[in-house]
């Protein structure tokens, strides 16, 4: 199927289902991918991008940033994940790098030229590129990987929206160039905009949605437009922004069960029986309203990964030192050894969740894993590049051990 075609409202063929990964924490630095990166400040007021800049100097931060860049992410990275089976990688991309603003601190150091580099890797590996605009000035969720933690603000001030907008603009112009050969497949708008921290927030978002899809397809009608959920319900979104009056719109939808004490306190059974739910609202949402991938999930049970909440504290939930949340268990188990030390039973389980969760996904029009790879060796079940290595993602994805796990 080609993209440009008008047929937004049907489920995806196998063949041309979005298998991917996220190259995450590569161009927005987030404390529980590279931990190092953080750690080499010394200052434990640095705990996302906003404060690396107001409290690292320039020559460290060049140094540690640069270096980041270099050697993160290679080439060889794209040729692994191809050769993993997979056909996409989703590039998290910060505004900062794009439109900075004098009243805020972030450091760039040529990340949109190194963003066009990684493009030029992945179309020479064959892969599509979804690139997500994934900050925004002042906040849109008040996650560290917004690039700064706390108020949700971005809302509130149109010249907020505005620079958005401008920055989809550069996007959308430079990655349809000839050169890029159609490689950059979606631009997606922007990243997890929180529509439960106010009723304010989802006018804005829509609006907003509707005036970025006018800024891609000034440039490129081949270019998709993806558009996240905003946490709220996938049917929540149907019409909007629907054929024959828009198209090639994508919905990316998140889907986690580790942040929150009662998601924890699923066993592994539920677990696995929560991610088949997930099915028929993809397949739904797919068939007749926007294609729909889930664009971020892991094979993680708990939130121990270190610094996963945040470095400021790296408090959790499993052990109930993050607020409201009560002690389920302790985080050994799963810090065992970058994986190496895994128990069988819980080498099983993810396997088991893996393919759940995969089939499911694939009922609609795809997935991305969060995330290719971490320097953090507690946060194996976050990391396919590790999984790979472990056996328990296979190197083909049709590869299934538990093919009707989902009934």
């Amino acid at each position: 199927m080609a993209l440009g075609t008008s047929l937004p409202h049907q489920k995806r063929s196998v063949g041309d289902l979005v298998r991917g990964v996220n190259l995450g924490g590569l161009f927005v630095l987030e404390p529980w991918i590279t931990p190092q990166v953080f750690d080499s400040t010394g200052d434990s007021r640095v705990i996302d991008e906003f404060t690396f800049g107001q409290y690292v100097d320039s020559g460290t931060a060049e140094q540690l940033i640069t270096n980041h860049l270099d050697t993160f992410i290679t080439q060889d990275d794209l040729t692994q994940i191809a050769a993993a089976g997979l056909n996409a990688v989703r590039i998290p991309f910060p505004h900062f790098a794009i439109n900075p603003t004098a009243d805020e601190p972030f450091y760039d150091f040529g990340r949109l030229s190194k963003l066009k580099e990684v493009v030029g890797w992945a179309r020479d590996a064959g892969l599509r590129v979804w690139i997500d605009l994934h900050t925004a000035r002042q906040s849109q969720n008040g996650f560290d990987n917004s690039g700064h933690k706390g108020d949700v603000l971005w809302h509130t001030d149109q010249q907020n929206v505005n620079l958005a907008l401008e920055a989809i603009t550069t996007l959308s112009t430079e990655f349809s160039k000839p050169e890029y050969a159609g490689a950059v497949e979606v631009v997606e708008l922007l990243n997890e905009p929180a529509s439960f921290a106010s009723t304010a927030v989802d006018p804005v978002v829509r609006q907003y949605y509707y005036d970025g899809y006018g800024r891609i397809n000034e440039q490129s009608s081949a270019m998709g437009v993806g558009l996240h959920d905003a946490f709220e319900e996938i049917y929540e979104w149907d019409g909007f922004m629907t054929s024959p009056q828009f198209e090639n719109v994508w919905m990316d939808v998140h889907r986690y069960q580790v942040f929150s004490p009662s998601e924890l306190a699923r066993g592994d059974d539920e677990r696995i029986s929560h991610a088949c739910g997930y099915g028929p609202d993809m397949y739904g949402h797919s068939l007749a309203q926007h294609w729909t991938v889930c664009g971020e999930f892991t094979l993680a049970r708990t939130d121990c990964a270190t610094y996963l909440n945040g470095r400021d504290g790296d408090l959790n939930r499993w052990e109930g030192s993050y607020p409201g949340s009560y002690y389920q268990g302790g985080c050994d188990y799963f810090h065992a050894n970058n994986g190496a030390d895994w128990p069988e039973q819980y080498r099983t389980f993810l396997r088991k969740f893996y393919e759940a969760q995969i089939n499911s996904f694939e009922r609609g029009s795809g997935y991305f894993f969060w995330t290719w790879k971490t320097t953090n060796s507690n946060a194996a079940d976050w990391n396919y590049s590790r999984l790979l290595e472990l056996g328990i993602i296979p190197q083909n994805p049709d590869n299934r051990m538990y093919p009707n796990i989902c009934g």
